[in-house]
């Protein structure tokens, strides 16, 4: 069986071509009716390859200088190297002291007119590759329309070529015999025993046939398509780089599967993460609610401390605050209107006899050293018709005296 794993086989049939399938024993079985599949190992028809059989020096062991000579035999002949994919191969026929016979076969068509497109061919083979070979012997039958022969030497196929003739008639018998004496002249081999032919021909050509090649030849049906027990290699440079950029998207599709496979396990880990957080404000807010009962304790006691600060807090207490303001008054010329006192400030207004006796008494509050704990603001006192003036003085307690009412 061929190392290939499609199943399916596109093959040249007389007028068109057919599509054969293989089942799990490894036999092909033609399927009926048009081919659909778009896909399978292509058998490349005998009328897109050239055949260039030619005697080399042998090397033993090593078989890169036999190929290095078949790629510049085939440049020679007008065959050039392709950027991508291989357009020949080679293989030996027989070996002698002086040397070995090389045969070869190089694409002379990329185009096979197959339903296949070449980037989508699995494998691509000579068709004579499929079919059992008759020991030196000549083959002749018909692909798509043209008559084709293969050449053996022992059970190795030699040559194949497509005859130009359309019609089995005389000049098919001088294209026939022109190429078994050129084949002969150039390499002396072993006879040929028997003209095999695989499609149908009348009697009188047949009789021609080995009139003039002196063989007898055997009408037979074209047997049932094998496997090639070793794949040929052959690959169109349109396939060759087809595959090339399915490589490639391949290898970019995995790329980027990777790269979302990061993604999503970095999208895992923040979201574990987040509930790990989750968890962790839950547990916070029940120990929270856990203790607001002992919170609200805390928090009325102080409010109930704040409420006995005065009392208990001699620089804090309205009376006191009151005295050391007082204190600071002139025998004359000032008169309070308001004083006001809580937690957060002092507030005092009232009424000068004169703008000095405002500003002055505004000033002492700002220097007296029984007050530094609070910090006064004192805008400008307003001059009534009388030339008096009323002052308003707002004093908000100082970090450190802030933390001492506290």
């Amino acid at each position: 069986m061929s190392n290939v794993p499609s199943t399916i086989l596109h093959l040249p049939g007389e007028d068109r071509w057919e599509q054969w399938r293989r089942d799990r024993d490894g036999l092909w079985e033609r399927q009926e009716g048009e081919a659909r599949a778009k896909h399978g190992i292509q058998a490349v028809p005998l009328r897109s390859l050239v055949s260039s059989p030619f005697p080399a020096l042998a090397f033993d062991g090593d078989d890169a200088p036999l190929e290095a000579t078949v790629a510049l035999r085939w440049n020679a002949l007008g065959v050039e190297t392709p950027a991508a994919g291989c357009h020949w191969f080679s293989w030996q026929v027989a070996a002698s002291d002086q040397g070995v016979l090389m045969g070869t076969l190089a694409l002379a068509d990329i185009d096979f007119g197959s339903p296949v497109r070449a980037q989508d061919g699995d494998a691509f083979e000579p068709s004579v590759s499929f079919f059992p070979l008759p020991c030196n012997s000549i083959i002749l039958w018909k692909e798509l329309g043209r008559f084709v022969l293969a050449f053996t030497q022992g059970e190795t196929l030699l040559h194949v070529s497509a005859i130009s003739a359309h019609e089995l008639q005389e000049d098919a018998i001088r294209e026939i015999r022109d190429i078994c004496h050129i084949l002969a002249v150039n390499w002396p081999l072993h006879g040929w025993t028997t003209l095999h032919v695989w499609t149908e021909i009348s009697e009188e050509f047949k009789q021609a046939l080995e009139t003039a090649l002196a063989i007898p030849v055997l009408i037979e049906a074209r047997p049932t398509p094998q496997s090639p027990a070793k794949p040929c290699g052959l690959l169109p440079a349109s396939a060759a780089t087809a595959r090339i950029q399915q490589r490639k998207q391949r290898q970019q599709l995995r790329a980027l599967l990777a790269l979302l496979g990061v993604l999503v396990f970095g999208f895992a880990a923040w979201a574990g993460w987040l509930m790990w957080q989750e968890q962790q404000l839950n547990r916070s807010f029940t120990q929270i609610h856990a203790r607001q009962p002992e919170v609200e304790r805390v928090q009325q006691a102080q409010v109930q401390w704040w409420a006995l600060e005065p009392a208990v807090n001699r620089d804090n207490y309205p009376l006191e605050v009151f005295r050391e303001i007082v204190a600071l008054l002139p025998p004359e010329g000032i008169r309070f209107k308001e004083f006001s006192m809580d937690l957060e400030k002092v507030v005092i207004s009232g009424e000068a006899t004169s703008l000095i006796h405002a500003s002055k008494f505004q000033s002492d509050l700002k220097t007296a050293a029984s007050l530094k704990r609070f910090a006064f603001n004192a805008p400008q006192p307003t001059i009534l018709d009388d030339n008096r003036a009323n002052f308003r003085v707002e004093g908000i307690p100082t970090q450190g005296g802030a933390d001492e009412i506290q």
